[in-house]
Order: C-alpha cells, then structure tokens, then sequence
C-alpha cells in the first residue's frame, strides 16, 4: 500500500485504461464516490 500517490506516468498504459482495468476486475468508481461524499465534493 502507497501512503504517497504516484503521479501516474509509469502506469498509464494500465492504470488509466479502462478497458485492462475492467478485465483485471477494477472498479474505481466506487471509492472514488466514497472520497467524494467523505469531503463534501
């Protein structure tokens, strides 16, 4: 578990894709909704 965000850039073949995330069972959704009600966004 990262405690810093990456920026991204070494994963962005797969980490912004969402079509490899759909077939490896990643659903980001979820927590980002989570972040957005905990901070009122």
């Amino acid at each position: 578990m990262e405690l810093i965000a990456a920026g991204g850039d070494r994963y962005s073949c797969t980490y912004y894709d969402d079509k490899w995330s759909a077939e490896h069972g990643i659903d980001w959704r979820p927590g980002s909704a989570q972040v957005t009600e905990l901070f009122g966004l």
